[in-house]
């Protein structure tokens, strides 16, 4: 049996915020899924270290469908022909004249999460 997963949003004064940015990013995904339900974000008021400490809580479906819309995301960003671009990774370092050539979804990889998803992505540089 899969697991739910839970974020605290904080003192209830605040939790508005961090609401809304999850709703903000929930919705179209649900929406771009068909709306499963077994797919869901809820949120509730716990008392824990905080006052009023509101917390949401993702169902394991959710978890698991945001990373295949993140694969797929990734994968509509290959252009035929290729589109010469700035290639940025995480840390900070560019390469100029980069294009992403192709895309391959491999094993999963086990990052401490209930589902995971592993891909190789290739880009060539043009001189």
């Amino acid at each position: 049996m899969r697991s739910w997963h839970s974020k605290s949003l904080g003192d209830g004064m605040w939790a508005d915020i961090p609401s809304e940015e999850i709703r903000r990013i929930f919705q179209p995904l649900f929406e771009s899924v068909g709306r499963p339900a077994a797919m869901a974000v809820f949120t509730r008021h716990e008392e824990g270290s905080l006052h009023c400490e509101w917390v949401a809580y993702f169902s394991p479906a959710a978890d698991e469908a945001a990373l295949w819309e993140l694969r797929d995301t990734i994968a509509l960003q290959l252009n035929d022909p290729p589109t010469v671009a700035e290639l940025v990774e995480p840390a900070g370092r560019a390469w100029n004249n980069m294009s992403f050539v192709n895309f391959a979804p491999g094993d999963r990889t086990d990052r401490g999460r209930v589902v995971s998803l592993a891909y190789a992505a290739t880009f060539i540089r043009f001189l």
